[in-house]
């Protein structure tokens, strides 16, 4: 009975494998009931498997990804790591082998297929005639990335067969081989216009490693990328063909958009794909102008060296002519106690000069003899001067110092806050033609004005006429600024009392000594378009600048001074208010007569999506030297990839489009912020325009291929599982744009947390890995997902 059993028992188990099914190794479990839906060997049964395992979700929130929206009625399931330790083991449960790359498999697709996240080349090995693929940490011989690049050659460098790779902390490190036992392994060559295509053909194909150097040594950093490089070919003059170094597990390492930084109007440009493109313009509504001050120095310092002579007494125009002299100099030594020239007289480099320095203290600095001295000069004995509380008019083009006080400068640098305000002229005496006026002082000098210098006010104005008006001195009018002159608020800047539209000032508030003002500018609650010219409606004159909430409601104006009417129209979006210091607006500029207003201005920059950013050309780029023409695309689902640019609670614009809003934003807020500004797991893409799909002709990509978005980073929940070993991962999804013309977007950093960078130039570039889906039903041959074996995808099914 026994035999019976067993012999029925073998028999089931071949009549179920005969039937269409086999046991593969741990992939087959039996828990309870058999359920052949779970054991075969789709890649979306293997990542559903993980949740039984507790290392993935199913997921429940709102979710489309084909653009037929009848094609998305699968359940998704997606990695997490409820702990570090588990996203940690994560990575070694996610790795695909695909078009022979490396993948890490993210969620399955309402489709029913997988999302895969690019992870660089393979490390092979042969073993009893198998190839085995290694996706882990250790492929030290992959950093060429995948992207090719177009660069010049010109000039002599090192070239190498082969080259070795050193860890120097988070630098990598490239070293030329160059073996003794083999004199071609390494050579020096010279490419330039004569012989570029020949060498060149020859290096591609005998020497392509170089670092273009001729010391075959070169290392990337966090900030230096693209300088070891593989020859691939020739193309043109001296330029090549060639793959350069970022990350192994990235295809490039670019802003995700850019503008040019050299610019005078940089561009605006947001969106995987973007529309038009308008100008940024920086202009000062208002502006800040002082009265020049003059810097006078009163204490000077110096380092005590022996190039200096010292003497305890000095005379002057009489051993040598103008000129003062010390009386039994002694050089200073190297050995000397620099304490005990305090209270000498010393020149530099001569005992004959027409100035001399009086040593008022000394203080080792760091290290350093430092010495605080007076300066004396033009036969001047005195190390005081005259300091008065006011100036008496003596009618005769002079004034005197009214309660003057000597102030001995050896007391300056502990007392010099006493004297703001105070009068003197600028020596030991009392009465003088310009008296100064004592505006700032510091440790070891103060600044001044001096009584000469005038300016013409007005209480009101008639266009650029000021009425009434007054000329005043500087200096009284700095001490009566918010007391009698309080309400004269206009000004040419000078003293005219007929003004340009380029310097009438609106005095909005004064400070020590200046004045803050605003320029001449109109200001629009909105515009029309008329006989070749902007208009702009329900005008402001330039106070409005005094009150940010007015320029919250009239954004439009014309640059150039006191104008109206102009061919091109500036919307304000930013402005920074500020009652001491130049504020200044931002703005974008557009010229065409059939916009004038912000709303479809929007749309242009965020809908059409007629041009690509940087990210998307490396990307496209990559896809046609890798993917393009091969049997792999067949395997690629046109799934969407989501660029998201709606607003954060969009309908709700009283913040979230701060300036954007023309009915009234917060103009000082600095952000457009898009929903990615708060990363959520929301897998649903609210606008059609940022849906990018091959199928999508509103937001059409050329390729199956893209970004993963922040929200399905965030699915992997802990850091570890997100990244594996790189780090400043470009995302798809846009944070915010600010007012200085950066595009925020969300990127894993090298902690593996979603952050917020600006991306505007190749001071913010980023690691791009690109992601694509793969069809339903896409089976592996082997592997169980581990690093050192991934999972091989089917491709003969």
């Amino acid at each position: 009975l026994r035999k019976k059993i067993l012999v029925l028992v073998v028999l089931g188990v071949f009549l179920f494998v005969g039937i269409g099914y086999s046991i593969v190794g741990s992939n087959f479990e039996i828990l309870g009931t058999l359920e052949v839906s779970k054991y075969d060997r789709t890649l979306y049964a293997a990542l559903k498997r993980e949740v039984g395992k507790g290392y993935a979700l199913k997921y429940t929130g709102s979710h489309q990804d084909s653009m037929d929206a009848s094609k998305s009625t699968e359940d998704i399931y997606h990695f997490y790591g409820s702990t570090a330790a588990k996203g940690t083991d994560i990575l070694n449960k996610n790795n695909v082998l695909f078009a022979d790359k490396c993948w890490q498999m993210i969620r399955t697709t309402d489709t029913g297929g997988v999302k895969l996240l690019y992870n660089g080349e393979p490390e092979t090995s042969i073993v009893n005639g198998e190839t085995i693929y290694n996706c882990g940490d250790s492929r030290q011989n992959n950093h060429m990335g995948g992207v090719l690049s177009e660069i010049s050659l010109n000039g002599t460098y090192k070239y190498a067969k082969n080259y070795t790779v050193a860890k120097n902390g988070t630098n990598t490190i490239f070293t030329l081989v160059d073996d003794p036992n083999d004199l071609d392994d390494c050579k020096t060559i010279t490419v330039n216009e004569s012989n570029a295509q020949s060498v060149i053909e020859d290096i591609a194909e005998n020497y392509p490693y170089t670092c273009k150097n001729t010391s075959g040594t070169c290392q990337t950093s966090n900030t230096v990328k693209d300088v070891f490089y593989k020859v691939d070919s020739y193309i043109s003059d001296t330029n090549a063909k060639t793959y350069y170094s970022t990350s192994g597990d990235s295809v490039g390492y670019e802003a995700f958009t850019a503008y040019n930084t050299g610019s005078i109007a940089p561009m605006i440009k947001i969106g995987y794909m973007y529309g038009d493109v308008y100008g940024a313009e920086k202009f000062f509504a208002q502006n800040k102008e002082d009265f020049s001050p003059t810097n006078e120095k009163i204490i000077v310092t110096f380092q005590a060296t022996t190039s200096y002579y010292y003497a305890s007494s000095y005379d002057y125009n009489e051993t040598t002519a103008d000129k003062y002299t010390l009386i039994n100099p002694v050089r200073v030594t190297s050995s000397m106690n620099c304490q005990n020239l305090v209270g000498k007289y010393m020149m530099n480099g001569t005992t004959s000069d027409t100035d001399i320095y009086y040593v008022l203290k000394y203080e080792n600095w760091t290290g350093y003899d430092l010495l605080y001295a007076v300066k004396l000069s033009d036969g001047s004995t005195e190390i005081s001067i005259k300091i008065g509380d006011g100036i008496i008019d003596n009618g005769d083009n002079t004034f005197t110092l009214s309660n003057p006080t000597t102030l001995n400068l050896v007391n300056w640098t502990n007392s010099y806050n006493n004297y703001l305000g105070k009068y003197t002229c600028g020596d030991f005496s009392t009465t003088c033609a310009f008296p100064r006026y004592i505006v700032e002082t510091y440790s070891t000098s103060y600044h001044y004005i001096d009584t000469s210098k005038t300016m013409t006010l007005s209480e009101t104005r008639n266009g650029l006429e000021l009425i009434n008006s007054i000329t005043v001195s500087a200096v009284d009018y700095i001490r009566g600024a918010n007391t009698t002159y309080k309400n004269y608020v206009y000004t040419c800047g000078n003293n005219d009392t007929m003004c340009t539209k380029e310097n009438l000032r609106y005095i909005k508030n004064r400070p020590a000594n200046a004045y803050v003002y605003a320029t001449n500018h109109y200001y629009g609650e909105s515009v029309i378009y008329e006989n070749g010219k902007y208009k702009l409606q329900n005008v402001v004159g330039m106070e409005a600048v005094s009150d940010i909430d007015i320029l919250s409601t009239h954004h439009y104006t014309c640059i150039d001074f006191g104008e109206t009417e102009c061919t091109s129209v500036a919307y304000i979006y930013y402005f920074s208010n500020s009652d001491t210091y130049a504020s200044y607006a931002m703005a974008i500029l557009f010229d065409d007569p059939n916009l004038t207003d912000i709303n479809a201005a929007l749309d242009n920059m965020l809908t059409k999506n007629t041009t690509s950013s940087n990210a998307k050309q490396k990307i496209d780029w990559w896809y046609e030297q890798n993917l393009k023409n091969t049997i792999y695309e067949a395997k690629l689902d046109d799934t969407i990839y989501c660029n998201d640019r709606s607003f954060v609670n969009a309908g709700d614009y009283s913040f979230e489009r701060s300036g954007w809003n023309i009915n009234g934003g917060k103009l000082d807020t600095q952000r457009l912020n898009f929903n990615g500004f708060n990363t959520s797991n929301d897998l649903s893409c609210k606008n059609s325009t940022d849906r990018f799909s091959v199928s999508n002709n509103n937001a059409k990509l050329i390729y199956k291929i893209g970004l993963l978005t922040a929200s399905e980073a965030n699915l992997l929940n802990q850091a570890n599982a997100r990244l594996g070993k790189s780090n400043n991962v470009l995302l798809a999804t846009p944070s915010y744009f600010e007012y200085g013309n950066n595009v925020y977007m969300n990127v894993i950093n090298s902690t593996g947390a979603i952050a917020k960078n600006g991306s505007n130039g190749d001071t913010s570039r980023y690691y791009v890995r690109p992601a694509i889906s793969l069809i339903a039903g896409t089976e592996y041959t082997k592997g169980d997902g581990s690093m050192t074996n991934p999972y091989i995808v089917n491709m003969n099914n």
